[in-house]
């Protein structure tokens, strides 16, 4: 589950490296979010010399990786999970559109239910 206050890592080529979550869209503070939940992040470190994102700006992104085991089974029966959290940055003037122009690595399936087809046409696939 991610929390406010939770550091995560930018998969995408947005510009930032690590950002901060500081709120989830929609939900009430006990409970945290999933696999294709929209966040509320500040950026930590970022790239030297980006334009698209600095320092301490305040985007929306889309959570694609969790360390969380997701919700459903494969056919043989294992659980499927990442190694780490990871977010892909979105802007809300354009729909939720990415900003970066490429994904790094597949995203899960909750990402495909949701809204965000064109994360996941941006991907190298969907697990």
């Amino acid at each position: 589950m991610i929390y406010p206050g939770t550091v995560l890592s930018c998969n995408d080529n947005s510009g930032a490296l690590t950002v901060k979550c500081i709120g989830i869209w929609n939900s009430s503070k006990r409970r945290g979010c999933v696999a294709g939940s929209l966040l509320i992040i500040s950026v930590k470190t970022c790239l030297k010399g980006t334009t698209k994102v600095q320092k301490g700006s305040i985007h929306y992104a889309v959570l694609t990786w969790t360390k969380q085991i997701l919700s459903w089974v494969s056919r043989t029966g294992d659980f499927l999970r990442f190694s780490e959290n990871s977010v892909v940055l979105v802007s809300k003037k354009n729909n939720y559109l990415p900003i970066g122009t490429w994904v790094l690595g597949p995203v899960a399936r909750e990402v495909r239910k949701k809204i965000f087809i064109k994360i996941v046409l941006l991907s190298a696939g969907v697990f």
